[in-house]
């Protein structure tokens, strides 16, 4: 990913949040897509750029609770498809090898 500038804030998640998205769009763009893939790519996509709506979504909320559910949330459905992800890539070099 890109660096931040040296004046930049360092906790700035909604800004970090969309430049994750954007990263994992350009980085999507690069990968081959199959028929094994193509429901994974979508899934991820919309998994990243989501990040973004969800947090300025808990900024809004009432209580530090609701804020933590969301980021949980988040974490948690990033992780499942990351996981998905290296599972088939791991499936995929087995069956060539």
């Amino acid at each position: 990913m890109n660096q931040l500038p040296k004046n930049h804030k360092a906790y700035d998640l909604e800004e970090r949040t969309a430049r994750f998205a954007e990263e994992i769009i350009e980085f999507i763009k690069t990968i081959k897509k199959d028929c094994i893939n193509q429901n994974i790519i979508v899934q991820l996509v919309k998994s990243a750029t989501s990040v973004d709506t969800n947090y300025c979504e808990a900024n809004t909320s009432s209580s530090k609770k609701e804020k933590i559910k969301f980021f949980w949330g988040e974490t948690h459905q990033l992780h499942l498809i990351f996981q998905k992800i290296t599972n088939t890539l791991n499936k995929n070099l087995k069956t060539k090898n």
